[in-house]
């Protein structure tokens, strides 16, 4: 790895009305302010410059005090679309423009759950394969019938684009492209950081709709071979 130091790379994450709070907070810990310990696999200091972006000004209580104007999209390399709680109105029309043009320089564009909608909303998905929150996959196909939603998936990298799954799945995803910019050592460093797993499949589905239960025979062989494992000073697995 390069050991000179660099200029931050700009990330943007754009948040709407109504949005969804943990996929806000799970990019600002992956690339936002960490400890030192966790930014000292990088030489050249922490690689990434976040900002938090909306249509809505910062004075509305819809959204975080923090957020920025718009036109921060102008100067970004990634954008993130948090999701929101209610995807069925239709996104503001100055921050679809705004993706547009952001993905028209260039941008890496991502969604994070429901922020896929906007994504959709401004042809960036179109003839792509993407994903969303499984409970929201139906409308999302519906709305945007030329882009293909894969609801089984946890997060998805279509030609460049990349959307995830609901909540949680946003981590994967965030991991994921910290992984692709500066290898899996960072990736594992920033997943210990958050208590995460360092790596979870894209294809991967979203849930387990029922957890077999593991039956008396089944654990009375688990402790069998715990039992000769111990007695041979091996290992079981």
């Amino acid at each position: 790895m390069d050991s000179n130091p660099k200029d931050p790379a700009k990330v943007a994450v754009v948040v709407q009305p109504g949005y969804v709070l943990l996929d806000v907070a799970v990019p600002q810990q992956v690339f936002g302010r960490q400890p030192d310990w966790v930014t000292a696999c990088w030489p050249g200091g922490a690689p990434y410059e976040l900002t938090l972006v909306s249509a809505v000004p910062a004075e509305n209580p819809l959204v975080p005090r923090e957020v920025e104007p718009l036109d921060r999209l102008d100067t970004a390399d990634t954008v993130i679309v948090a999701g929101v709680q209610d995807p069925t109105g239709s996104p503001d029309a100055e921050l679809v423009q705004g993706l547009r043009d952001a993905y028209d320089r260039g941008s890496r564009m991502v969604s994070i759950c429901t922020g896929a909608f906007a994504l959709a909303a401004a042809g960036i998905l179109d003839g792509r394969s993407a994903t969303t929150h499984w409970r929201w996959a139906g409308l999302l196909r519906e709305r945007h019938p030329s882009v293909t939603v894969r609801e089984a998936e946890l997060y998805v990298e279509d030609s460049g684009v990349f959307t995830s799954a609901g909540v949680l799945a946003g981590t994967d995803l965030c991991l994921h492209l910290l992984r692709l910019d500066h290898g899996q050592a960072a990736a594992n460093r920033m997943a210990r950081f958050l208590v995460s797993p360092p790596h979870r499949e894209g294809g991967q589905a979203q849930f387990i709709e029922h957890i077999p239960p593991v039956g008396q025979s089944q654990h009375r062989r688990f402790l069998m071979m715990l039992k000769l494992g111990r007695s041979l000073g091996g290992s079981t697995s």
